[in-house]
């Protein structure tokens, strides 16, 4: 007999405040007393709860709450504790108990991005070692201090790279490959890594992988980095592997999708191939050779053909192609000497305290080719990886001394986010979890004492390879022994993260590589010029009436040739974002500006905009889309940003503002 709906925005964001609004209507009987009321979970709501109103069959009642978006509160490790805020409306006729409800969760973003700082400290015998005090004011619930205490390297930045990978905000083919093989891989690590992550977890983070790489196969039957974007040999490659490691560790996959894979790598060794990233041909046919060995596939001829061509290969393909070889009985010794004497060739030795060491790769021992996301530590990576599959027959004194150096070297890569990206964390990872062997810790170790803000803890070993604890206060701490370490080694692990007191409309503008300025162009009318709205300043209040439509105007300058781009633009909550590309959307969607150049995915959401490029040339970009104001109230936009999603100290981004919505003026 009566309804009710809701007129709200699609998410909200700390800081934010707006009108709830409810819109009943009389379907059946006549007019008369009502009543609605509402219920709030994560909102504090401004006035009473329940309005009484009138009902009038032939018009709709506007219901209007106001109410504010506190600040979440976060759990002892940081996280949110609650992610979506809950309006629950009923409303009733008086007359004869006639009544209606909704209830709806709106989804929290966050207005700002956090500050993240991690350290490795090496502590010794005559050094303390100090993590600087927090200045900053920070959001209350948000501080999170930790420490990683070990004296195993290797362990210590395995942790941390998982972590880095699980927190990743991206999610190309590639980034989730990496996140999905790390931790099939470091299963078998969980208790000495304190459970980093639990069994569901896992099981969803490898379904939803398999599910997403079904989405990205492109015509030629190679896999993108984007669901419609070109695909690569080189990550068709990776997500076989990432198939047959699954299927191996007993998860259901496709075996369509499999065999369509392999078919696809199958063609990539042809000699008269032609989608091969320019300049890289030998790189992606060592990768598409090692996928198909490790499905089992005969690889002899391949593998001979590509060895024969070993003076061409950098670092990495030799390695593959030793990797190849090695799966099975079809190598020569010969052929191998050969191959393996051209790895040590390519990598650097040097004499440190009289004992040889790591001293770096040659020049030419990567790929030129920045979409193929070479990196030292892959490189050295699938070098262990190689050595490690030496035939008995070949092994020597220097093999195993080389093999430990190359091991070492791996760990002293290490900072602290693991690798410094997802791809290179994957790679030590696997490489890691292969081989890296955890030993008893010594009854003697000493115990490590925190000193700060007029407290002191001590942490001792007990037997524990790693210790992890979380530390309280913005105080500047100190980190000491409390014994001799003698021959032994103690490494620790900062990470601190916070969010900032001020609420996002007050981030100032950064270039740290990228620059980034945006611009709001208000929509007055078919014959008139819009009207420019510069934020230029942090902190500004930009006011617009419920209906106006608004061309989002971002530029971003590029300094250099670039690859793996993301460009994210975030939104107010009031403002309803206009995808012209659906069916339905209204004329007024399309903007008059144009793109300078189509990203390889764009991804529309509710809360944000974001551009995605496996190539940007250097240059100049503008971007353009359209929103509608919506939903009355003062809303948080936070700054749009640049970075390179595998080099995210290169970055930059523009200014914070607030937009207030109101209604229209009554005429």
């Amino acid at each position: 007999p009566v309804i009710v709906q809701p007129s709200l925005p699609r998410f909200v964001r700390p800081g934010d405040s707006f009108t709830a609004i409810a819109i009943g209507r009389v379907v059946e009987g006549g007019s008369g007393d009502g009543r609605a009321e509402i219920k709030l979970d994560g909102l504090e709501l401004v006035g009473d709860s329940q309005k009484d109103f009138v009902w009038d069959k032939n018009t709709p009642q506007r219901i209007e709450y106001s109410m504010r978006v506190p600040t979440p509160s976060y759990d002892d490790d940081g996280r949110v504790e609650q992610e979506q805020v809950r309006v629950t409306v009923a409303i009733e006729r008086s007359s004869d108990n006639a009544r209606d409800a909704f209830q709806l969760d709106l989804p929290i973003r966050s207005d700002r991005q956090p500050v993240t700082t991690r350290k490795v400290l090496a502590l010794s015998n005559d050094q303390a070692q100090t993590l600087d005090a927090i200045i900053e004011r920070t959001r209350p619930g948000t501080l999170r201090r930790s420490l990683l205490i070990s004296n195993q390297p290797g362990l210590l930045h395995m942790a941390s790279g998982l972590n880095y990978l699980l927190e990743y905000p991206h999610g190309c083919t590639e980034q989730r490959l990496s996140r999905a093989r790390a931790v099939l891989a470091s299963s078998r690590f969980d208790e000495l890594l304190n459970k980093t992550l639990d069994s569901d977890m896992r099981d969803k983070i490898v379904a939803d992988t398999l599910a997403w790489i079904e989405q990205v196969v492109d015509e030629n039957g190679l896999m993108s980095y984007w669901p419609g974007s070109k695909g690569y040999v080189s990550l068709t490659a990776w997500s076989t592997m990432f198939i047959i490691e699954a299927q191996k560790a007993g998860y259901p996959i496709d075996e369509a999708l499999l065999d369509n894979s392999l078919r696809a790598l199958r063609q990539s060794m042809r000699s008269d191939y032609t989608y091969y990233i320019d300049g890289a041909a030998f790189e992606e046919r060592s990768w598409a050779l090692t996928a198909l060995a490790m499905a089992g596939e005969t690889v002899g001829s391949y593998a001979a053909e590509l060895a024969r061509k070993a003076e061409f290969l950098n670092l990495e393909s030799l390695a593959q192609v030793v990797v190849a070889l090695s799966q099975g009985d079809q190598y020569s010794e010969v052929q191998l000497e050969a191959l393996y004497s051209r790895l040590w060739q390519s990598i650097v030795f040097r004499l440190h305290r009289g004992a040889e060491i790591y001293g770096g790769l040659q020049s030419g021992s990567l790929s030129r080719s920045s979409l193929i996301l070479p990196s030292e530590t892959r490189a050295v990576a699938e070098t262990l990886r190689a050595v490690s599959r030496t035939p008995a027959s070949m092994q020597s004194e220097l093999t195993i001394k080389r093999r430990q150096q190359l091991l070492d070297a791996i760990i002293g890569l290490g900072r602290g986010n693991g690798w410094g990206n997802t791809n290179a964390n994957a790679a030590a990872l696997l490489s890691l979890s292969e081989l890296l062997t955890t030993t008893q810790i010594p009854l003697t170790l000493p115990a490590v004492l925190v000193t700060g803000g007029g407290a002191e803890s001590r942490y001792d070993f007990a037997q524990k390879p790693v210790i992890s604890t979380y530390l309280q206060g913005q105080d500047e701490l100190t980190l000491r022994l409390d014994g001799n370490l003698g021959e032994n080694s103690i490494v620790v692990l900062s990470d601190t993260r916070y969010t900032p007191e001020l609420d996002g409309s007050h981030v100032e503008a950064r270039a740290n590589g990228f620059v980034v300025s945006r611009e709001m162009l208000k929509i007055l009318g078919p014959d008139q010029p819009p009207q420019r709205i510069a934020i230029d300043q942090p902190a500004q209040t930009h006011a617009f009436d419920i209906g106006n439509v608004i061309e989002e105007h971002v530029e971003v300058i590029n300094p250099r040739d670039s690859n793996h781009v993301a460009i994210v633009v975030p939104l107010a909550a009031g403002m309803e974002p206009l995808n012209p590309a659906l069916a339905t959307a209204p004329p007024e969607a399309k903007p008059d500006g144009v793109n300078t150049l189509e990203p390889s995915y764009l991804s529309f959401a509710d809360d944000q905009m974001t551009y995605y490029y496996d190539a940007l040339p250097k240059g100049s970009y503008n971007f353009y889309f359209r929103t509608r104001a919506t939903i009355p109230g003062s809303y948080i936009q936070p700054a749009a940003y640049a970075e390179l999603m595998y080099d995210q100290a290169v970055n930059g981004h523009g200014n914070g503002t607030r937009i207030v919505v109101s209604k229209k003026p009554a005429e």
